[in-house]
């Protein structure tokens, strides 16, 4: 799903326009990297998850094609970490999608015998 198919879903939802639906996305994440970014500070939404920064410091790497010793420069990232109630949505999905993959397969698939391998000795 990108930005565009958001706005239509939340706009379907709320019965508001489209245009709307794409102002409050737009404010919400403009929201979330201003905070990210002066800040430096973790955000958390309660049942959805914690945006973390981390700030990473400078370190010596090689160069796989030459293999020359670099100089990795410090950096900041931004990592994101599922609430719990997030994560138990997409696990049920998930596990009911697998559950109806096996119950296909094992409908249309008939298992075989097995072979039987026979190894002569010399």
């Amino acid at each position: 799903m990108n930005r565009e198919s958001l706005a239509s879903f939340i706009s379907q939802k709320q019965n508001i326009t489209k245009a709307s639906a794409e102002a409050a996305i737009n404010s919400v994440f403009s929201g979330i990297q201003l905070a990210l970014s002066e800040t430096l500070e973790d955000i958390r939404l309660t049942n959805f998850g914690t945006f973390t920064v981390r700030k990473i410091k400078s370190h010596k790497g090689r160069n796989p094609k030459t293999g020359d010793v670099v100089e990795i420069p410090a950096t900041i990232r931004v990592s994101f970490k599922a609430g719990k109630q997030l994560k138990e949505s997409l696990y049920s999905k998930a596990s009911a999608k697998t559950v109806a993959k096996k119950s296909k397969t094992e409908d249309s698939v008939s298992k075989a015998p097995a072979k039987k391998i026979i190894i002569k000795k010399k």
